[in-house]
């Protein structure tokens, strides 16, 4: 073991958030999945025609930056949240293991909240946070339904879901790695937005350019930001994305 995680302050929000009981918001009944076998439902579920354009929302430093308007469908991931909640009508997406268990055990919805994407690619590192999802997603359930997206297939039709994002990616004849959750934040909502035909604007993906900061603090930003391999699958799906969408970067990072 790493002697200095032991005290890293991150590490024990985790535990915390992981092992912490649900808020009293959480139903101790489950929503009912079985009608939503393509990501195509989801969209009817989310009601996406209402909308005018996608924004997808990440941490980088021009988050700031972003437009609010109610005829906007907002995509948030980790603490940009703070920025759209109880401001506009936003989708939570969750790849990050950190932020699975503070959503999970500590958020509480809004008005403007439509729903939560959990999307991650499915292996051995990552099989007990998908065992978890699936324990809330069979047992809880919030006010709006929350959809786990992975390759595997299960009750809650998540690899139907996945197939129709892969069909995507293979007309774009593009192979997705997500390197990090606002890099995914962005793929998910360019996904509605090319079903939906609706121009994406995107904020806060950054990728260390403008400075060693996230929009509410400063930050030692990590490989996953900064890193060559991250930095060149951005940019090969930025050019996928001028190619195939109506798409605004206004991100440090082009």
């Amino acid at each position: 073991m790493n002697l200095r995680s032991l005290f890293k302050k991150r590490n024990y929000l985790y535990l915390y958030n992981k092992y912490k009981s649900y808020p009293s918001t959480v139903n101790s009944f489950p929503n009912d999945y079985s009608e939503y076998e393509s990501f195509k439902d989801i969209l009817k579920y989310i009601a996406v025609e209402n909308f005018e354009k996608v924004v997808a929302v990440a941490s980088g430093p021009t988050a700031k930056n972003i437009e609010y308007n109610d005829k906007y469908l907002y995509f948030c991931t980790n603490n940009s949240i703070e920025l759209v909640k109880n401001k506009v009508n936003y989708i939570y997406t969750v790849s990050d293991e950190f932020y699975l268990y503070k959503y999970l055990n500590s958020f509480k919805e809004d008005q403007y909240w439509v729903s939560t994407f959990f999307y991650f690619y499915l292996n051995s590192a990552s099989e007990s946070k998908k065992n978890d999802i699936s324990k809330y997603l069979t047992n809880n359930s919030r006010s709006r339904k929350e959809f786990l997206i992975t390759n595997e297939k299960n009750s809650f039709n998540s690899d139907k879901i996945n197939s129709d994002i892969k069909e995507v990616f293979v007309k774009w004849k593009y192979n997705h790695f997500g390197v990090n959750s606002g890099f995914n934040n962005l793929v998910l909502s360019s996904i509605v937005a090319n079903f939906a035909n609706l121009p994406l604007v995107s904020y806060g993906l950054d990728m260390g350019e403008g400075g060693q900061y996230y929009f509410n603090k400063p930050s030692s930003l990590g490989r996953s930001i900064k890193g060559d391999f991250s930095k060149a699958k951005v940019t090969e799906f930025l050019k996928v994305l001028n190619n195939e969408v109506t798409f605004e970067n206004n991100s440090n990072f082009k």
